[in-house]
């Protein structure tokens, strides 16, 4: 029992050592730690910017070599003003001779300094537009052993894009960011890629545009004022636009609406239900909300809805044309003999409007009435002046008989006119239903060819 009661009292003992002293002195030995590196942080920085221009250009044997990398957040295209906006980090690496120190001695890997007490290549874009986002100069540089330099700064860049809308809304637009010293030739700093993409951060893609791809390149400009050549930090955005809002609302409407013009031959000809111009220019209104202006090259889909304004206007015209031909009969003669050839027993069979049989009309049912009155009034005169008497049912007899010849007469006349009617509205189908297959083949063929 004593023996237990002892082993009882040593783990005890070992137990309060183990949590209480150790702890003290992990934390006296980080304390220790942690106040070392403060004094030899302070001692390293002094000595480093002793005696340190951060106005001079750190060249030794050869130019500055700056590696430059695009990290993309978010971009935005502004078609109406023609500029790419991209917001992100130009991170720049280079080394600095000047800031290199003995690790051994401070005991410290990375040292992380304010810009604006170091030298920073002054890397800047050169197709801006409206203003420069001026760096941070509180924002701190990352200095490694051996004085390699590296800044991440945040800025919003904003270049010229010259857009291209002939194919849209199935367009794909080009656009650059050109970097470069404003102030040193490349004898002094030089430019290299990091990587040859972009890092683009949860890569996928942004509002109504789809990054197909992104190049990174460094080429060598020469201006004529100069004989000093200039490297230039290039990087090629190939942007895809989304077309599931430009199909629903401009393509879809476009091709109905196209599709409706043949279709307006179908409908009678005393049908005065034409409103597809109407249609048409509501559509043109509304694309002219959606599609930016003032650009060289005009979109398919501009076209596509013009040519659908000619076609309905052309239609109109036609519209009005075949309804002439349509009431033409109670006014004018009968069809010629060459129409009635060519229409009603030529193309009528071709247009699928059936082989009915159709007789001529003889000039003698278009007569009129007029001598058939006239001779009534002399057979009267005569009965009254110097003819002998004639028996009153024989008069009527005579009156009956003439009453009925009137009556035949007027009843072929009016189906003659009906007939001569009948046949221009023959007429006035068949120029309908050959308008109909020209403008449908119209449609198919240029729907195909602009959106193929």
């Amino acid at each position: 029992m004593a023996i237990f009661t002892l082993r009882i009292f040593t783990f005890g003992a070992v137990s309060l050592f183990v949590l209480g002293f150790l702890p003290h002195r992990v934390l006296t030995a980080n304390s220790e730690t942690n106040s070392s590196y403060m004094v030899n942080a302070q001692k390293l920085i002094t000595e480093l910017l002793k005696g340190y221009d951060r106005r001079v250009v750190p060249v030794t044997d050869g130019p500055v070599l700056v590696s430059l990398n695009l990290n993309v957040a978010n971009f935005e295209l502004d078609e109406y003003g023609g500029k790419f906006k991209v917001q992100g980090m130009l991170v720049k690496f280079w080394v600095d001779s000047r800031l290199d120190w003995d690790r051994k001695k401070y005991n410290i890997k990375v040292l992380c300094l304010p810009m604006k007490d170091v030298w920073r290549p002054d890397i800047t874009l050169y197709n801006y537009v409206d203003h420069i986002d001026v760096p941070d100069m509180n924002e701190q540089a990352h200095i490694w052993k051996g004085g390699s330099v590296s800044d991440y700064n945040r800025m919003s860049f904003t270049a010229a894009c010259e857009i291209d809308l002939k194919r849209f809304p199935f367009d794909t637009q080009t656009c650059e960011l050109v970097f470069g010293s404003w102030l040193f030739s490349g004898d002094f700093v030089n430019l290299t890629t990091r990587f040859d993409n972009p890092y683009i951060y949860h890569e996928r893609s942004f509002s109504k545009w789809h990054i197909e791809s992104a190049k990174a390149k460094v080429i060598i400009k020469i201006y004529a004022c100069c004989k000093e050549h200039y490297p230039e930090y290039v990087v090629t955005f190939v942007l895809r636009r989304l077309t599931t809002y430009s199909s629903h609302v401009l393509v879809f409407p476009a091709i109905l609406l196209s599709a409706l013009v043949p279709f307006l031959f179908l409908i009678p000809p005393e049908s005065k239900e034409r409103i597809t111009l109407a249609l048409c220019i509501m559509g043109i209104n509304e694309i002219n909300t959606v599609i930016p202006r003032y650009h060289s090259n005009v979109p398919i889909i501009v076209i596509y809805y013009v040519l659908t304004l000619v076609w309905v206007a052309l239609s109109v015209i036609l519209s009005i044309f075949v309804l002439n031909i349509h009431n033409r009969g109670p006014r004018r003669k009968k069809v010629p003999a060459i129409i009635r050839q060519i229409f009603l027993r030529g193309i009528r069979h071709l247009v699928g409007l059936g082989g009915d049989t159709y007789y001529a009309v003889d000039e003698e049912g278009t007569l009129s009435m007029r001598g058939f009155d006239r001779s009534n009034e002399r057979d009267a005169k005569t009965g009254v002046q110097g003819s002998p008497a004639v028996p009153k049912s024989e008069r009527d007899m005579d009156e009956i008989k003439k009453s009925v010849q009137y009556l035949v007469q007027r009843a072929t006349i009016t189906d003659a006119r009906q007939e001569i009617s009948s046949e221009w509205q023959q007429v006035a189908l068949v120029i309908d239903r050959i308008l109909f297959i020209f403008f449908l083949l119209t449609f198919f063929i240029s729907t195909l060819s602009i959106f193929a």
